[in-house]
């Protein structure tokens, strides 16, 4: 079964920002440095642009719950999480992955718990969501899905659809064990 992952509407901003960036890179290369030379970057750029833009946009990224496995499934990689190595799976709120962040960043983890991803303020890798430090809660959906697996090692989801998620990964681990 496939879940979509929540989607931050302000990527549409910093993908547009990148392409007009790129558009002006382009002009810039190809009369600053010929066309041979300009034609080379506008296309290392090129790739660099798309590949910004298919993360940034989270295309491509879903989750998927097969028969013994959920997979996390990113623009050019997949994340296979088997059913048997998981423990725990609830629904949080912003309170407790503003914690979890803060525990990761502070250290306060044990070394096999953490998951190592937490950087500049975010949470970065299974999460589709920008996770603010300080300030107010962004508005929208409010419920993330926290993955325990054994070893105490955590996941912070962001499917689209959480409670049906949760259900599913239940059903996942009572089929695996």
């Amino acid at each position: 079964m496939r879940f979509e992952v929540r989607r931050n509407p302000k990527r549409v901003q910093t993908i547009l920002i990148m392409a007009a960036a790129f558009a002006v890179f382009s002009v810039m290369a190809v009369v600053l440095a010929g066309y041979q030379a300009g034609m080379v970057l506008l296309i290392a750029s090129g790739v660099i642009l798309a590949f910004f833009a298919l993360e940034q946009g989270k295309a491509g990224w879903y989750y998927h719950i097969g028969d013994g496995s959920l997979t996390v499934r990113r623009t050019l990689k997949a994340y296979p999480l088997p059913g048997d190595s998981i423990e725990k799976v609830t629904m949080v709120g912003w309170p407790a992955v503003r914690d979890r962040v803060h525990r990761y960043r502070s250290g306060s983890v044990p070394a096999g718990a953490s998951s190592k991803q937490v950087a500049l303020g975010r949470l970065i890798g299974f999460c589709t969501v920008a996770v603010p430090l300080r300030g107010p809660v962004p508005g929208g959906r409010e419920q993330f899905v926290l993955l325990t697996r054994s070893g105490g090692r955590e996941y912070i989801l962001s499917p689209a659809d959480p409670e049906r998620f949760v259900k599913e990964c239940q059903r996942l681990m009572s089929r695996t064990r």
